[in-house]
């Protein structure tokens, strides 16, 4: 997917404000093999972490929402999963360990991820 580099923090390099599809998100620059540019547009592609256990839940809520806690890189996900291991969100996100969960698939998820990671190649 692409996204435009609207901030690059100058105190922390890894931290990055992104703008997806019209969706900002502040992510941690896990890897780039070449200097990136505020302003600039590239193909990105974003991985959610979840450092202790992974909690996925059916949401009560039947939106598509991603929203940042407390200025940190956590955020709050919800949206729909489905069976391919895709989570569609205001952004879709891809991961295998939502393979684990089939029986959530079609169905409003949510669930707390510790950062999302970007990765940025040429």
């Amino acid at each position: 997917m692409k996204a435009i580099v609207k901030k690059i923090d100058e105190s922390l390099e890894e931290e990055v404000l992104l703008n997806i599809s019209n969706v900002e998100i502040t992510a941690f620059l896990g890897y780039s093999n070449f200097k990136i540019c505020e302003g600039a547009e590239y193909e990105v592609n974003l991985s959610l972490m979840m450092f202790d256990d992974v909690i996925i839940r059916e949401s009560s809520l039947s939106i598509k929402q991603i929203t940042r806690l407390n200025e940190s890189f956590k955020y709050r996900i919800i949206g729909v999963l489905q069976e391919d291991g895709v989570l569609y969100s205001s952004i879709p996100f891809k991961e295998d360990v939502f393979l684990d969960y089939p029986h959530l698939w079609g169905k409003f998820i949510e669930l707390e991820v510790d950062r999302i990671d970007v990765s940025i190649e040429k």
